[in-house]
């Protein structure tokens, strides 16, 4: 799902020096997936990665301030393209 949606994106970029063109911004906006921040019902600060579906994908652990919430965002956007992929499948974890 996320490579798909990044190779969208890069074979939609322009030539160093060029701009995206109106229609190619709309598309690729039409297409990104989503944070979105909530409060739950203990009061706490959360947030929820969703799919150009709709799909919830990921879900962020509860934080004490809107500004924690925003830092996990952004930590996970920051971390996820490069992370390490660790399968503990069936490894009694």
């Amino acid at each position: 799902m996320t490579l798909s949606l990044v190779s969208a994106v890069v074979d939609h970029l322009p030539s160093k020096g060029q701009a995206l063109s109106r229609s190619t911004r709309a598309e690729v906006t039409e297409m990104a997936a989503k944070f979105e921040m909530y409060k739950d019902k203990a009061g706490k600060y959360r947030f929820r990665l969703k799919a150009t579906n709709g799909e919830i994908i990921a879900v962020g652990e509860a934080y004490e301030s809107e500004t924690a919430c925003e830092n996990g965002i952004e930590s996970v956007k920051k971390n996820a393209p490069t992370a390490e992929i660790v399968n503990q499948i069936g490894a009694g974890v």
